[in-house]
């Protein structure tokens, strides 16, 4: 990619993004993006907010206390206090909140698993307790957060499979067969979300995150992601990162990323920021 189109693309991180006054319905964080009359997808979930989502949470006392309680958490960046409004949204047999909330176990999850500290003396009996996926011992430890959310995530598509498909439900089927890297489900329900109405930016957002997603190496002549297929959302920026990544432009990938991070809340590409910086380490070495 030439310099100065990565230089245009980090001066719109710098200068175009900004939070939105949107609320998403799933994890109830409010999304970053260049522009959203018509809606933006989550930094957080990917869930595709829209004008009118906070009324109708509002409406619901109990689920809105549950989701401010949990975007709090997200947005300190303060986990524990936060997983008893995700255990009752997971509760909720509602599809849309499990989905939020499995989003919450992974990035606790993961937050969990690499806040190890490998400078300790002896034993590191705190590492331990972190991973250790025994739940009298730490029920929040890594791998019991994992499992949590994986759990949402089959939920949810259990409950879909026995209700009517909208766009929304297939696209909330799509997200959570991506999530379990159940690709070949996703790409089927994909197929379904392209012939429903009203799915349009829904499926522009699927192509562009399956493609970067599903392809171990891209070929020579793939074009990167369009800011047009993400609503105007962050998230464009992040899939951008990983298509630089994984083209073997680390560099651009790691200053994409680290001008994400400082904008913008977005857990998974603070966690792909941790990844291609170890690998990029481990290359100059």
């Amino acid at each position: 990619m030439q310099s100065f189109r990565l230089s245009g693309y980090l001066g719109m991180i710098r200068k175009d993004l900004a939070q939105s006054s949107l609320v998403c319905r799933c994890c109830g964080s409010s999304p970053s993006s260049m522009s959203s009359p018509n809606g933006t997808f989550c930094n957080f979930c990917e869930w595709l907010a829209r004008p009118g989502d906070a009324d109708q949470l509002h409406s619901n006392t109990e689920v809105s206390t549950h989701l401010e309680g949990m975007r709090k958490a997200i947005a300190e960046k303060v986990w524990e206090p936060g997983i008893v409004h995700a255990d009752a949204l997971a509760a909720s047999k509602d599809p849309f909140l499990m989905y939020g909330a499995s989003h919450f176990y992974k990035f606790f999850s993961d937050f969990t698993y690499r806040s190890v500290d490998y400078a300790q003396g002896g034993f590191m009996y705190s590492n331990a307790e972190k991973r250790n996926d025994e739940p009298n011992l730490n029920k929040h430890n890594a791998m019991s957060l994992i499992s949590a959310s994986k759990g949402c995530l089959f939920k949810s598509l259990k409950i879909i499979s026995g209700g009517q498909l909208d766009a929304e439900h297939a696209y909330l089927k799509f997200m959570c067969n991506v999530e379990l890297k159940r690709y070949q489900h996703a790409a089927s329900a994909l197929e379904e979300l392209e012939k429903l109405p009203g799915s349009q930016e829904m499926s522009h957002y699927a192509h562009m995150l399956l493609r970067i997603e599903a392809s171990d190496t891209l070929s020579a002549k793939e074009k990167p992601p369009e800011t047009g297929s993400a609503q105007g959302s962050a998230n464009f920026f992040y899939y951008l990162a990983k298509y630089l990544a994984k083209s073997g432009s680390l560099e651009d990938s790691l200053r994409i990323l680290k001008a994400l991070s400082g904008k913008v809340r977005m857990p998974m590409a603070d966690h792909y920021l941790d990844r291609v910086s170890a690998v990029s380490a481990a290359s100059s070495l």
